[in-house]
């Protein structure tokens, strides 16, 4: 029998992840004028980040998507939350989400200050 102790992963949201989450929840809930939309946004994308918990590596590499990944990113993963993304880092048993964005949005933009081909 192994005395080895499974690692203990945990989540680490950076306050510029927290900042876009509560914007989500205040441009669904608000804006949109739908506060159980906004409810369901947020919980499908904590659950979906509670699986990296077990899981940590289930996402794709970034750099795997994008051929120009500055040094920054060259580690950081992403994985889908519904109709969201969420951008994290794991290292040393904790997951750091990054950053999440809409399906909809430039990612390539907003996190690499490049814009995407279908942009231009």
């Amino acid at each position: 029998m192994s005395n080895l102790k499974k690692q203990e992963i945990r989540i680490r949201y950076t306050p510029h992840s927290v900042e876009k989450l509560e914007n989500t929840y205040g441009y669904i809930a608000d804006y949109l004028h739908n506060p159980p939309a906004a409810k369901k946004a947020i919980k499908t994308i904590g659950d979906t980040l509670a699986r990296l918990t077990t899981f940590p590596e289930m996402g794709a590499l970034v750099s795997s998507v994008y051929d120009e990944v500055p040094q920054d990113f060259i580690d950081a993963r992403f994985i889908v939350c519904g109709s969201y993304i969420a951008i994290y880092d794991y290292s040393d048993g904790v997951v750091s989400v990054l950053d999440v964005f809409h399906t909809r949005e430039d990612i390539q933009g907003q996190l690499f200050g490049m814009t995407s081909p279908d942009n231009d």
